[in-house]
């Protein structure tokens, strides 16, 4: 648990600074101004999967609901803040059965997240980094032979969900988009979806 804190800790700590020297450039944040108040949607898919130790039984699926807070915090750097879902399965039904038995799991994260934009001055782009920090369910299953007998274990484990991401959206229209997003937690390393905005 300290080795996630002091991680997640100092993820905080390297964004903050970047956000500080990106502030004092001399971008323009007009447009994440006028934007107060908009809510943004996502939902994609993960191409990759940072604590696993199995074969996917289920693609990794992530959304996230997002309010743009403005510029009022980290030296004018704009902000969105939200809350964030996703959900995996996997198995080792594809492997040959091991002393240890078949395993299906699943990972179940609810989180809060937290990107700070940077105009770039490019229209409809969208450029960000951020932070998500929540909870990780992860209920597991264990069918194995015990004394010539089937049994079945099940657990379920609890632990802290965090993250570190960067991410570009681009939107076709003033309301739809698309998003890629690269950076790690335990169920996202590449993340690709559509992004709506309210």
């Amino acid at each position: 648990m300290k080795k996630k804190l002091t991680i997640a800790a100092l993820a905080l700590f390297m964004i903050t600074a970047a956000a500080s020297t990106v502030s004092a450039l001399d971008f323009n944040f007009t447009k994440f101004a006028e934007g107060v108040g908009d809510q943004k949607f996502h939902a994609g898919i993960n191409m990759g999967i940072g604590a696993l130790p199995y074969d996917l039984s289920l693609p990794a699926i992530q959304a996230s609901f997002e309010y743009n807070v403005g510029n009022q915090f980290l030296n004018g750097l704009p902000i969105t803040a939200g809350v964030c879902f996703g959900v995996t399965g996997y198995d080792n039904k594809g492997d040959p059965k091991t002393l240890a038995g078949q395993w299906t799991g699943s990972l179940i994260g609810i989180g809060v997240k937290g990107n700070w934009h940077i105009d770039l001055g490019i229209p409809n782009l969208d450029t960000y980094g951020g932070l998500t920090l929540g909870i990780l369910l992860w209920p597991e299953q264990n069918v194995f032979t015990h004394n010539g007998g089937e049994q079945t274990n099940d657990f379920n484990h609890t632990t802290m969900l965090y993250g570190i991401n960067l991410g570009v959206k681009y939107y076709f229209t003033e309301m739809i988009g698309a998003y890629l997003e690269v950076g790690y937690s335990q169920i996202s390393i590449v993340q690709l979806g559509l992004a709506l905005k309210f």
